[in-house]
């Protein structure tokens, strides 16, 4: 019994990674606006908080709404610079 209840969770899991991994590339790549989607996500830790503030502002940035972009890159500017979301907030902070 167990054993069925890992998988299930570990395909909920799978899915939920899956998931946010297309909606980063559909940011990243095809520079869609996808707002609405990543208000929606659920930060439930400080790195989930940190991701999230950094997809909207990469979301900003591909509108080229600076305004908006800075906000979100400054709420995570002063996190941790050994995470890619800092160090990349931080140099398109420096670029405009």
């Amino acid at each position: 019994m167990k054993s069925e209840k890992l998988k299930k969770q570990e395909q909920v899991d799978g899915q939920f990674l899956l998931n946010k991994l297309s909606l980063f590339n559909n940011i990243i790549l095809d520079k869609l606006d996808k707002h609405t989607a990543l208000e929606n996500l659920t930060a439930m830790n400080e790195l989930s908080k940190i991701e999230k503030n950094y997809l909207l502002g990469v979301n900003e940035w591909n509108k080229q709404t600076f305004t908006s972009t800075n906000e979100y890159f400054h709420r995570i500017e002063h996190k941790n610079e050994d995470l890619f979301y800092v160090r990349d907030a931080k140099n398109k902070l420096n670029l405009h």
